[in-house]
């Protein structure tokens, strides 16, 4: 099966290129402190009328991606996978990345529209909600095939190597769907 052969290569090539890349430097420490802090402690998420407290592990997956180019957050059902992504962006918010900046997808509509809507669900929960939050309230999942903006005329993809995502971070749900070919797409633009 040379294609998927082909595409594990091509998808191994760009992942090397992406996590060579320094992480940009999105915020001075004291400012990501000051973010963590805000958004874990002092205005928590809340579920009913208690706020939601995250272990040691899923606040390491809120910072990793503030300071990394790559990160992967796998979990089974109920281990707070969303918290972590509710939370983190929140943090990236506060430390400068722009709401209109940041991309959701998913294989399947349905998955997109799921992410989207317990992202709302999360920043609606919040008590005394302040206006970095609000932007979140705009974001919008997509497929990826919308996302990398799939042509059937071409069987290609607007968006590649020569025409990069315009995002400052893209999050990916239900990754464990995806093809070789389609990542190795993703991963490229």
């Amino acid at each position: 099966f040379q294609k998927y052969f082909a595409a594990e290569q091509a998808a191994r090539d760009s992942l090397r290129v992406i996590l060579g890349r320094n992480a940009p430097a999105k915020t001075d420490q004291a400012g990501l402190a000051s973010a963590l802090r805000a958004v874990l402690h002092e205005n928590p998420l809340g579920r009913g009328d208690a706020p939601v407290i995250l272990n040691g592990h899923q606040q390491l997956g809120v910072l990793l991606p503030a300071l990394k180019n790559f990160v992967l957050i796998s979990g089974g059902p109920g281990t707070g996978k969303t918290f972590i992504v509710l939370n983190l962006l929140r943090v990236l918010t506060r430390i400068g990345i722009a709401a209109d900046r940041i991309r959701i997808a998913a294989p399947t509509g349905r998955a997109a529209r799921k992410m989207a809507e317990s992202i709302q669900k999360g920043i609606a929960s919040i008590r005394n909600r302040p206006s970095h939050d609000d932007a979140l309230l705009s974001l919008q999942g997509t497929t990826l095939h919308r996302l990398l903006r799939y042509s059937p005329a071409k069987d290609d993809y607007l968006h590649n190597r020569l025409n990069p995502l315009e995002a400052d971070l893209i999050i990916i749900d239900e990754a464990s769907m995806i093809d070789i070919v389609l990542l190795g797409k993703l991963f490229e633009a």
